[in-house]
């Protein structure tokens, strides 16, 4: 008997068993292995998985799961009754419009009625997702947090970036640890946008209501502060820096604003009176020669008044001098340069013009024209002498006779 039992056994796991469709209330199961019609009493679930406790439970129109959840024929709207003690949530779909939707239902008793749900999330036929916002034109649309931490955290190994933080609506953007760095648009051609033409930035600078469109501060470094550089393409930088000085005589402290090319100071304004300052050490220059006579190129020079082309509706007129015509007389008054910053079309020999080049040349012109005129006052003391000692001659002969 034990040997025929054993062989059937054998027999049987030799063959390939199929199943048929099982139907519950119903005699035409042809949709799936299982399936169930109707629903457990007047209500809409159909069924329940889970014994003695919280399970799921699985409802139509719509077509819904629900965890430790469940609706009969008293329940109200899509709420239903709690499994068991606890927390509870159903997942459903909408056959009419696609959307899915996760429902949260606060704690409550086994068989008491689920309270209003939370709707945690959204899904729209499109693939876009709501947390708690119902926006269905957003990829993703986030509700505004009513709790401590704000409506997003995204959290670092040691700080946290957060969104619309607490209740006064303030948002930080932070690196997720000391030392570390937040980068914005660090793409090539990725533009950065700050405000709508009444915004105001601050660096390392309080907010307050008399505070100025940008303000850029440093901790103290020393004798200067640096807070600005523009660097070009071969890392050349210009900087701007505020630079410690004493005013004369009270010591009264103040800072000079200063421009650097590659850390060398090159000029600025003297706090006190606001003066522009320029080095002229005779320390920093080598080759000193005495300057070549000035005042037959300047009588050459034609000073002319002019509109500059451009946006210049109402037709100002400027004077000054045209650059290549200077260039032939003073050629270090004038540099050419390739016009790449301007609209329109590139001029690879833009000619532009240093005018306080012409404040040291007018010196000089005078200069020689003081010479000029002691030389004239020299000739004419001369003269004088002459016409003097003529004069005594003239009349010593006179006397003779």
């Amino acid at each position: 008997m034990k040997n025929t039992a054993f062989s059937l056994l054998i027999c049987l796991c030799s063959l390939s068993i199929v199943a048929q469709n099982v139907g519950i209330n119903t005699i035409t199961p042809n949709r799936a292995k299982l399936e169930v019609f109707g629903v457990a009493g007047s209500g809409s679930t159909s069924g329940i998985f889970g014994v003695g406790g919280a399970g799921i439970s699985i409802q139509q129109n719509w077509p819904t799961i629900g965890f430790n959840q469940y609706r009969d024929e008293t329940s109200p709207g899509a709420q239903g009754r709690f499994m068991a003690n606890g927390f509870a949530a159903i997942q459903y779909m909408d056959p009419g419009t696609g959307v899915m939707a996760i429902d949260m239902f606060t704690s409550g008793t086994s068989g008491s009625f689920t309270p209003v749900g939370i709707r945690a999330m959204t899904f729209f036929p499109t693939g876009n997702v709501g947390i708690r916002a119902g926006i269905a034109n957003a990829s993703l649309a986030v509700l505004r947090g009513d709790g401590i931490e704000g409506t997003a955290v995204f959290q670092g190994s040691i700080y946290s970036s957060q969104f619309n933080y607490n209740f006064s609506e303030d948002t930080y953007i932070r690196p997720g640890k000391d030392s570390s760095k937040v980068y914005l648009s660090n793409l090539t051609g990725g533009d950065v946008l700050i405000g709508n033409g009444n915004t105001r930035l601050f660096i390392n600078r309080p907010v307050s209501s008399n505070s100025s469109t940008v303000e850029i501060k440093r901790e103290w470094t020393g004798l200067t502060l640096d807070h600005l550089s523009l660097v070009d393409i071969n890392e050349k930088s210009w900087s701007q820096d505020l630079r410690l000085e004493l005013k004369p005589v009270t010591n009264e402290v103040g800072f000079n604003l200063g421009f650097l090319y590659e850390n060398t100071y090159k000029n600025g304004f003297y706090w006190a009176t606001g003066n522009y300052h320029t080095f002229s050490d005779h320390r920093l220059k080598n080759s000193i020669l005495p300057m070549e006579p000035v005042l037959s190129k300047l009588k050459q020079l034609a000073p002319v008044s002019y509109e500059m082309t451009g946006e210049n509706p109402d037709h100002i007129r400027s004077i000054g001098f045209i650059a290549q015509d200077v260039r032939k007389l003073f050629p270090g008054a004038v540099r050419v340069i390739s016009d790449f910053n301007r609209k329109g079309p590139v001029t690879n020999d833009l000619n532009t013009m240093n005018y306080k080049y012409f404040g040291v040349l007018a010196i000089q012109a005078l200069k020689e024209q003081w010479l000029q005129l002691k030389a004239l006052e020299e000739e004419q003391a001369s003269l004088l002498i002459e016409i003097e000692a003529l004069q005594k001659q003239a009349s010593a002969l006179s006397g003779k006779q």
